[in-house]
């Protein structure tokens, strides 16, 4: 059942289970692939409630560098240790199959997706690995908590994540941004990749395809500047944000002065507050820059493969952003782009699904997640 990998994971963690557990939280976005999304938002929030903790960060690279924790590599032994012998434990992805939590160890599982438009868990598990899916069950098994930002969202996880546990519905710790000053967050991805005050950036975030072909993602580059510009005039540049599941294929992206690489950055919704405009395919992204308050357009050229592969829980017709199928529709969706129109539908649509985000769902998350603590 367990890769040999998973199977010295396992025992090792096994092993590890007669240490005492310690004051230590341990933190793992996107297994392992970037400090970011809830995860990071609930992290620096406990920091400032429980600096008394110690704060651990599973990373792919180790070395990296954050502020108030320390970072092991994911799936190490050294990351097993901490993960064996902390207090808590935060995810935003399943947990792989040699984890095995222990009695008094607390399990905050925040998911990656929010509101999603492509079907997943027991919705999609024709489509995805009987591995995969025996991970997710059990990694349902040992969460102590979800998070939700929406009533829609809080029906999915009855429905389709084989969990009946508490869910939190205090909104997305990581969409307390947008709710606040961008200004020093726009800095920073401005001063990232050395861009002026006057230039104005359209995010290109697509999500991956379950064979992680990269021939879907054909947009003209240069027609989608020119009707940018045309629109809405001045200096335009285009962020490339593939999915973490192909980030590893980036180098097959014609990168140039006006096409920039926004894999490489951590963090999406700082690139998503530092934007005009994003521009996605079926990414729950979409919906995390319409609570942001910006222009959002789907550019979808695969459909009809998409549907058949994976499917939707609504029609991309039933949202409110308009979609492209071709680059010649894209262009056209720039230049026909009616902001009062846009906004209407969005309105709708938030009060549809139930949104009840606000700017300060970290700190109130993890208020909730010490007091849990507290009764372990």
């Amino acid at each position: 059942m367990y890769s040999l990998k998973g199977t010295i994971g396992n025992l090792f963690m096994r092993c590890c289970a007669v240490l005492p557990l310690k004051k230590k939280a341990v933190f793992v976005s996107y297994s392992g692939s970037s400090c970011s999304d809830n995860p990071k938002a609930i992290y620096e929030a406990m920091k400032e409630l429980a600096p008394d903790y110690e704060y651990i960060w599973l990373m792919e690279d180790p070395n990296v560098e954050i502020p108030g924790a320390k970072a092991a590599r994911f799936g190490s032994f050294r990351g097993l240790y901490h993960m064996a012998t902390a207090r808590l434990w935060v995810d935003n992805a399943r947990k792989r199959e040699w984890t095995v939590k222990r009695k008094g160890q607390y399990y905050v599982q925040t998911w990656h997706g929010g509101f999603a438009l492509k079907k997943v868990e027991a919705d999609a598990q024709d489509k995805l690995p009987a591995q995969y899916i025996r991970n997710a069950k059990r990694d349902s098994e040992m969460a102590d908590l979800f998070i939700s930002g929406c009533t829609w969202c809080t029906k999915n996880y009855r429905d389709a994540f084989w969990y009946d546990g508490p869910i939190l519905e205090y909104g997305q710790p990581r969409s307390d941004i947008f709710y606040r000053d961008p200004g020093e967050i726009c800095r920073r991805v401005r001063e990232h990749y050395g861009l002026d005050g006057e230039t104005r950036l359209a995010l290109y975030a697509p999500t991956f395809r379950v064979e992680h072909r990269m021939d879907c993602y054909d947009m003209d580059y240069t027609a989608l500047l020119s009707a940018l510009e045309e629109h809405w005039g001045g200096k335009w540049k285009i962020l490339v944000r593939l999915h973490p599941n192909v980030a590893d294929q980036q180098g097959m992206i014609s990168y140039s002065d006006s096409v920039l690489n926004g894999s490489a950055y951590q963090d999406i919704n700082e690139l998503i507050v530092s934007s005009d405009l994003l521009i996605s395919d079926y990414s729950s992204c979409m919906f995390d820059a319409m609570e942001a308050g910006k222009r959002v357009i789907l550019y979808a050229s695969d459909l009809e493969r998409y549907n058949a592969d994976r499917g939707t829980y609504l029609a991309l017709d039933e949202l409110p952003f308009p979609l492209a199928q071709s680059n010649g529709e894209l262009s056209a969706a720039v230049r026909d782009f009616d902001q009062r129109d846009f906004q209407s539908k969005v309105k709708c649509f938030m009060e549809k699904v139930g949104f009840f985000n606000s700017a300060n769902a970290a700190e109130r998350t993890a208020h909730y997640i010490l007091e849990r603590l507290e009764e372990l």
